[in-house]
């Protein structure tokens, strides 16, 4: 590999970084301010739970660590 292959490959490597950076901010920011797909997301959470529950019973105590 030479070293503008390398730099090629390094820019394109930051470049997809830099736009999965945006696209993830601009979904927090969307997310931050839906009331509906918070109470959706909690009463998900709260269903899975349940489900465990029911599956698998009570989790066992975890030894402590020191």
């Amino acid at each position: 590999m030479t070293g503008s292959n390398a730099l090629t490959m390094i820019g394109a490597i930051v470049g997809m970084v830099a736009v999965a950076f945006i696209a993830w901010k601009a979904v927090q920011r969307q997310e931050s301010g839906d009331s509906a797909l918070e109470a959706k997301l909690k009463a998900d959470d709260e269903r899975a739970a349940k489900g465990r529950l029911e599956e698998f019973g009570e989790p066992p105590d975890q030894p402590t660590r020191k």
